[in-house]
């Protein structure tokens, strides 16, 4: 079951003109809230994070959630990038490094160090097995591309959505274009280990490019409860 340290909602609130439409917002990106405590609108909006405070479901007490801005790219990884890109850039250095001692002869002090004992070549599987089991129980990976591209809209696209092995939650995608509350593409449940590479929309779009937004719903895998939710910004592309 994921841990969350501390619950956030990912909006940008600066989307929003009144602090009506905030609040509606907020609550959409989290079903479970009832009731926001007053907040300064023309102080938030300005911020790329603030805590609000919030009661949900069944609580009859007030509990603070961060909302931040999504700061994802091309490809979203909420949690996942930062040992993603200590791989990579490992075995950059490392591959860089095995290169200048093929061609550097190795002068080595006799006195400076000792002999090898314990020390062996790093095995590339082994590392990456390492560097996953990071990612625990108290953290979710999702990667999912922010480019949504059709041929035409009655046709499969690109949907490219992973849930990798090591989370222990389904997630569901749902895609929306702003402003409107017309479902255009689901996803359906993706299992750890599964992965969505195409999909077709819901509804007809001309040609053109058209600003959307996902809501990413993460459930707990044993109950199929909903545990939270979070919103990322993306493009949708009709080329014909």
């Amino acid at each position: 079951m994921m841990k969350n340290k501390k619950q956030r909602i990912n909006i940008d609130p600066a989307k929003y003109g009144t602090k009506e439409e905030l609040t509606t917002a907020l609550k959409e990106a989290d079903n479970k809230i009832e009731e926001i405590k007053d907040f300064d609108f023309d102080s938030v909006s300005k911020q790329s994070s603030f805590i609000i405070e919030v009661k949900k479901n069944g609580s009859d007490q007030f509990q603070p959630i961060l909302v931040e801005k999504s700061s994802l790219k091309k490809w979203l990884i909420p949690v996942g990038l930062f040992l993603v890109l200590c791989i990579g850039g490992y075995y950059l250095w490392f591959a860089t490094s095995q290169k200048e001692e093929a061609v550097q002869p190795a002068i080595i002090p006799s006195d400076l160090a000792p002999d090898i004992k314990d020390a062996k070549k790093i095995d590339k599987e082994e590392l990456i097995k390492k560097m996953q089991s990071v990612v625990d129980d108290g953290y979710f990976n999702l990667q999912m591309d922010t480019e949504l591209i059709f041929n035409s809209s009655n046709e499969n696209g690109k949907i490219q959505i992973i849930n990798p092995d090591q989370n222990k939650s389904i997630i569901a995608v749902d895609v929306f274009l702003d402003g409107e509350d017309d479902l255009l593409y689901e996803s359906g449940s993706i299992y750890p280990g599964q992965y969505v590479n195409k999909g077709k929309l819901l509804k007809n779009l001309a040609k053109g490019e058209y600003q959307g937004y996902a809501k990413a719903k993460i459930y707990d895998l044993e109950t199929k409860k909903e545990q939270t939710t979070s919103i990322v910004n993306l493009t949708v592309q009709v080329k014909n």
